[in-house]
């Protein structure tokens, strides 16, 4: 008799001891898988949607918005170019764009714009070319702008003249991610790239 008394405390006694121990097991699963949400939590919150980036592009308005200033390509002329011989002519192309100066000091049109983008002309798949400057026969009817002063909060259009060898060939437009207006943009990272066909 006292055998089984013994036996049924001992049986008593170990069915509470794993209860806890599988209870015990329980919660450090749930702390656990607590952790590990709020890691991921912190993963997506750190991760910034396009428009709370320092630069980003808007497919919409085709605008490239920057902390310290907004710039839209909106086109890219086939037209003619000389270098004081009215004579000489030579292809040249207008990257025609608006530019907005979102910092609290006026700037230099050419300047801020040349620290955003970059102008390039395909060759063939994947290679491109870097463009010098030109002059548009038609400076004087059609000032390009870029010596221009841009007050704090203004905005200008105008275009950059680029010499160019072939007239077929796409024209592409890089967007850098300039964190800073006196940043060369050969410094950045591309961020966005687009093409312009040459319409003749």
């Amino acid at each position: 008799m006292k055998k089984i008394l013994v036996a049924g405390i001992f049986v008593t006694l170990l069915s509470s001891l794993s209860a806890c121990g599988s209870k015990n097991s329980k919660i450090e699963t749930n702390q656990n898988d607590k952790t590990t949400n709020s890691s991921v939590s912190q993963k997506n919150s750190s991760t910034p949607s396009s428009k709370q980036s320092p630069s980003y592009y808007d497919e919409t308005t085709k605008v490239f918005t920057y902390k310290f200033a907004s710039l839209s390509v909106t086109d890219v002329q086939l037209t003619t170019g000389t270098d004081g011989d009215p004579s000489v002519t030579y292809p040249l192309v207008k990257v025609r764009f608006t530019v907005t100066n979102k910092t609290n000091q006026p700037q230099n049109v050419q300047e801020l714009v040349q620290t955003l983008v970059s102008v390039k002309q395909s060759v063939s798949d994947g290679v491109s070319n870097s463009l010098n400057f030109g002059s548009a026969s038609d400076y004087e009817t059609d000032p390009s702008n870029l010596r221009a002063t841009l007050a704090p909060n203004a905005t200008v259009s105008g275009y950059f003249p680029y010499k160019i060898t072939d007239t077929t060939n796409p024209i592409i437009i890089e967007y850098h991610t300039a964190t800073d207006v006196n940043m060369a943009s050969s410094m950045d990272e591309i961020i966005k790239t687009i093409e312009f066909q040459l319409n003749k």
